[in-house]
């Protein structure tokens, strides 16, 4: 039997309200009615692209919501509409026009109790115990900031994902440019003492250009719709975890770098990690995509900063993954990336489409606030006291479980750093990412309005790769990376860094006079062991000891500042960027000034082995390590570290002390324990520029 041309006007029906409106009008042509179920005509409306991701899971049903199967013949369906209508169908409809309903899912409408009880709670900055402080003429001022009012008042309509469509899908993905990565961004920095030009870090944005696109992916019927409808179909709609429990984050950033990170919403791992400290797999093919200008703008003394405490109150919406299997790239980045011969076109190529990528992407809305202090003092009679505590009270919910969390974390410390003179300013700044940005000051009227997906926004970043390494995991791109890797090869080069480790101060002599490791004349040794082995005689002076002195080897010391202190270290680096030195990492520290290496030597003496460091030459120069804890990447002006130090095997000996007790003077190695920890020598990293190291003697 021929079909003839019909048109199927679709029109949804709320059943919160009872009303019912039309979507949108499908032509079918040759389409025959007999013989056909309500699931014939559901898999021909998907074809014509009549009903899309968000309508597939909708039942038909009659004009005033009744529910229709899907297994129910087509006629039938037609009759049932029309009852009370002048145009019944009998089965041989000829009518050009037919309406047919689909049932469209409840919404949510109200912000939940446990959500408001949540926006009622405050963030407890308060200590518990508070240590107590000595008295002062002059107190160092404190900062606090008010959250009070946080009451939620009952939201709109609330978007479920799970019923967006492929359009509202695309809306959200356009609308926070989730297919393009980050770049960082700089601006003239003016000349520096050399009369060169200088750029200035700036701030972290995503790329003009998408690097990528979103493949479409297969939904089995189950995941579209509750009828008996057996269509499968693709769409470009990204892969997704519901996650809407509230939480409060609280971090600490001590960068220009790091700070913008966290306020381009990238979780306090990523930020704390920062580009120079490894994250995102920063290696040649990532530091190639910066100038020489930009890489000296993200060198660690370019971008230190004062120490920023961040906080966020986080109501996420969803999760999205966007990994290799998900994305494609672009026609114009496919182009671009065939364009990319040299360090110029590749430094191109990063500037267009930017440097990392995220791959996991929260979305909903946050207030984010950020406070810095400066704090500045001299020396006199005061205790320094240093309280943290962080504390968030939690009630979540979801469309999987409820209840209630919280956390607290409290570090507190006394030290007896004194000043007289301490001021502090501070600054609080209140943004809104997400919902309506524009109620930013008023959090009640703002939660709201987080709800639907038109206002969700990027509020965490988290799984960064560079980008280079991201493309190289799609399919017939893998050498990508390889191909980066090879051009910033070809402009690797040796640097110098320079550098003092300096005393902490609580190990000092005198408080207010800085030691650093300094390398000195070798003949005071004799004295020094004389004070420390009793009754020896001069005839009985260790022959290793007589060697150091007739080799003309130094001695290793703490002292005063001066053109000894100052050690360097050769570094690989490319296209002229920064050099930096890490920690976790071994390196051979070179004094200029002595034209001596530092070097790990025992002496036998009477059968028991005495370990020092002394100065000696290329040759005999052993490996020493910065530690921080479990910290990596790059070392930073006035990082706290302790120095490892191997032997001429490479085994591990101890940390940087006293050799021959704890008022003695040369410098040795000792593994850590209680009873040995004052002799340790704890330092602090105190970087020198080129030009004010001293020339050798």
């Amino acid at each position: 039997m021929s079909g003839s041309d019909i048109r199927v006007d679709i029109n949804l029906y709320n059943p919160e309200d009872k009303s019912s409106s039309i979507s949108s009008v499908v032509p079918l042509k040759e389409f025959v009615i007999e013989g056909k179920k309500l699931s014939d005509l559901r898999r021909a409306l998907i074809e014509k692209g009549g009903i899309d991701a968000s309508k597939v899971g909708c039942s038909f049903c009659s004009s005033a919501g009744a529910q229709v199967n899907d297994s129910t013949s087509l006629s039938d369906y037609l009759n049932i509409v029309s009852e009370g209508s002048s145009e019944k169908d009998d089965g041989t409809n000829t009518n050009k026009v037919h309406a047919v309903y689909l049932k469209t899912k409840s919404r949510k409408t109200d912000l939940t109790d446990e959500t408001k009880e949540f926006l009622k709670k405050e963030l407890n900055l308060k200590l518990s115990d508070k240590p107590e402080l000595l008295k002062v003429s002059l107190d160092q001022l404190t900062s606090s900031f008010d959250r009070a009012n946080w009451v939620a008042k009952a939201g709109g309509p609330s978007t479920n994902p799970a019923d967006m469509s492929e359009k509202e899908w695309n809306i959200v993905i356009r609308n926070n440019a989730l297919t393009s990565a980050h770049r960082l961004v700089f601006s003239n920095g003016g000349q520096d003492l050399e009369g060169k030009e200088t750029l200035k870090f700036r701030r972290i944005e995503r790329a003009p250009y998408s690097a990528f696109i979103l493949k479409p992916r297969k939904f089995q019927p189950y995941e579209m719709s509750d009828a008996a409808v057996k269509v499968e179909q693709q769409f470009h709609i990204p892969r997704f975890v519901v996650n809407d429990d509230s939480y409060v984050d609280a971090f600490e950033t001590q960068s220009s770098v790091s700070t913008s990170m966290a306020r381009s919403s990238f979780s306090s791992i990523e930020a704390q990690a920062s580009v120079g400290g490894g994250a995102f797999g920063f290696n040649a093919a990532v530091s190639a995509g910066f100038s020489q200008q930009e890489s000296n703008a993200l060198s660690s003394k370019a971008t230190a900063d004062e120490k920023t405490m961040n906080i966020t109150y986080n109501f996420p919406r969803v999760v999205i993954h966007l990994d290799h299997h998900s994305l494609d790239l672009s026609n114009e980045c496919k182009s671009d990336i065939e364009n990319v011969k040299d360090v110029k076109t590749l430094i191109d190529f990063h500037h267009k489409y930017g440097h990392f990528f995220a791959t996991r992407i929260e979305l909903g809305g946050r207030l984010f606030s950020s406070e810095k202090f400066t704090t500045l003092g001299s020396a006199s009679e005061a205790e320094a006291t240093k309280a943290m505590k962080i504390a968030a009270n939690v009630s979540f919910s979801s469309s999987y479980v409820a209840g209630s969390a919280s956390f607290g974390k409290e570090n507190q410390s006394n030290s007896g750093d004194s000043s007289s003179n301490k001021s502090m300013s501070s600054s609080v700044s209140w943004q809104a990412q997400g919902g309506n940005t524009l109620l930013c000051n008023s959090p009640p009227e703002w939660c709201p309005t987080v709800s639907p997906f038109q206002n969700w926004r990027v509020i965490k970043q988290e799984d960064v790769v560079s980008l280079g390494d991201f493309i190289s995991m799609i399919p017939g791109y893998e050498g990508t990376r390889k191909k980066f890797d090879e051009l910033a090869v070809s402009t690797k080069r040796k640097a110098t860094v320079s550098f003092k480790l300096r005393l902490t101060d609580w190990q000092r002599k005198k408080r207010n006079e800085p030691e650093y490791v300094t390398l000195y004349h070798a003949s005071p040794l004799k004295n020094d062991f004389k004070d420390h082995v009793e009754d020896i005689k001069e005839n009985e002076l260790p022959t290793d000891l007589q060697k150091i002195i007739n080799n003309g080897h130094k001695g290793c010391k703490m002292d005063v500042e001066s053109a000894d202190n100052v050690f360097d270290i050769e570094v690989e680096t490319v296209l002229n960027q920064a050099p930096q030195i890490e920690f976790g990492k071994r390196y051979k520290l070179f004094n200029r000034r002595n034209g001596r290496w530092l070097k790990y030597q025992t002496l036998n003496i009477l059968g028991n082995e005495h370990s020092i460091l002394v100065g000696g030459y290329g040759g005999e120069a052993t490996h020493f390590e910065f530690k921080d804890g479990d910290r990596s990447g790059p070392i930073r002006a006035n990082d706290s570290l302790s120095l490892c130090v191997y032997d001429s095997k490479g085994e591990y000996q101890g940390l940087l002390a006293l050799a021959f007790g704890p008022n003695m003077r040369p410098l040795g190695a000792m593994r850590y324990s209680p009873q040995n920890e004052n002799r340790i020598r704890f330092l602090s990293f105190q970087p020198v520029e080129q030009r004010f190291v001293p020339n050798a003697m």
